[in-house]
């Protein structure tokens, strides 16, 4: 079998999307006591476009590096005015010596699935993150290879359907998702919308979303020549499509929509009455769930950095990374104090129900709750000693809270 080539690129050369406005420094985060981590072995990491920003933020946060969101500045793309855009994520080069530097650059790289593939299977890359699982061409060259893989699932996305905002439609049973990407329902109006016809838009055959949506969606079953937007190095165009086009269709991913790209002019729909959101995501309720995967090869020893880097995707300091990120984690981690020196500050918080509750020894005189990028959601000065709190997102918080004795504490929890 010929040996397939792959393209290693430096991931931090690279602009990554995250549509939040503050900025982020690695302080915030519960990474203070990784016993097993040495910076100097730190495996390579490789990956699809679409976990780029993930595996930045996970290796930034493991090193304690600085790092911030900005903006886009795209004028134009294929003839079409640029209104959205992505946020992109930026090291603080600044703040870090020029060994750290090279040590980042040497142990991240960006080629894409398939490449990152090939380059975990030749032992190039230690470790790769992915929004699909091997496919058929690349377990044959594994099996070539004689290299065996282990897989685990570390985060939680789904594959969700974009319109318009300015279409009335708000939501599309599975079948009649079916019916319009087969041809047979071609005007909005015939699932209760405008007199338009309808523009589905699709992927090119090699994309992995295009894989998924013809698995889970259509079930096999053949598709029209419909036009694929493909994503290209921008991973823009569905959106300038739906802006450009008014009554087209198209499919993403929810943490691409919700997170990494800034965009007014479309909306989810919801599928079988089910609105894709992070709680129907972990509730597991709406109906196209998909999964971000990580890989290591079967032959990593235990006591490796790589197997301990796999181990700890799915404790509760990888999952908190995950859920920084904006993808949600696997499972619903109750609110836990992230520094044990909370703990002495005589405050407890518990969740039931999605309903969190602070109790503190002495009375509280305020309580504020601001998400992980700063962004204050909740600001009280209540009376007494216990305060709850509802309609928290999932995800993390931080709690600031005064008391009557002088006393201050800062409690960081999961939902």
């Amino acid at each position: 079998m010929k040996k397939r080539l792959f393209i290693r690129r430096p991931l931090l050369a690279i602009l990554f999307a995250l549509s939040v406005p503050a900025s982020v420094h690695a302080e915030i985060d519960p990474l203070h006591n990784i016993e097993w981590l040495v910076p100097a072995e730190l495996p390579v990491i490789d990956g699809s476009d679409a976990t780029a920003l993930f595996r930045s933020v996970l290796y930034s946060m493991l090193l304690s590096v600085d790092y911030f969101y900005a903006g886009t500045a795209i004028e134009s793309l294929h003839g079409l005015p640029m209104i959205e855009g992505r946020k992109t994520i930026r090291i603080r080069y600044e703040n870090m010596s020029k060994d750290h530097c090279d040590l980042l650059f040497s142990r991240m790289h960006a080629s894409g699935t398939h490449n990152s593939f090939m380059g975990l299977i030749d032992g190039v890359a230690d470790i790769i993150i992915t929004d699909r699982d091997i496919s058929l061409e690349e377990q044959e060259y594994a099996d070539y290879k004689k290299v065996s893989l282990l897989k685990k699932p570390i985060a939680k996305d789904a594959l969700i359907f974009i319109s318009n905002t300015g279409n009335t439609v708000t939501g599309l049973s599975m079948d009649e998702i079916r019916k319009i990407y087969s041809g047979q329902i071609t005007n909005w109006k015939e699932v209760g919308g405008a007199d338009e016809t309808i523009v589905p838009l699709v992927r090119s055959k090699h994309s992995a979303l295009q894989g998924k949506f013809e698995t889970a969606v259509m079930a096999g079953q053949a598709l029209p020549g419909w036009e694929a937007c493909d994503l290209g190095e921008s991973y823009l165009p569905p959106y300038y499509w739906i802006r450009n086009i008014g009554p087209s269709i198209a499919f993403t991913t929810f943490f691409d929509w919700k997170v990494a790209v800034q965009t007014e002019s479309t909306k989810a729909m919801a599928v079988d009455g089910i609105y894709p959101d992070y709680i129907s995501i972990r509730d597991e309720t709406y109906p196209l769930l998909t999964e971000i995967y990580a890989f290591i090869r079967s032959d990593a020893e235990e006591n490796s950095m790589v197997y301990k880097l796999f181990d700890y995707l799915t404790s509760f300091e990888g999952q908190y990374i995950v859920s920084v990120s904006g993808y949600k984690p696997l499972t619903d981690i109750q609110p836990v104090a992230i520094r044990a020196a909370d703990v002495a500050g005589g405050v407890d918080v518990t969740a039931v129900g999605g309903t969190v509750t602070v109790t503190a020894a002495a009375a509280i005189s305020r309580i504020s709750v601001a998400d992980a990028n700063g962004i204050t959601e909740y600001d009280a000065r209540p009376a007494g000693k216990s305060v709850s709190l509802k309609g928290l997102a999932p995800g993390v918080h931080i709690l600031n809270i005064d008391l009557e004795n002088g006393q201050a504490v800062r409690r960081k929890i999961m939902l």
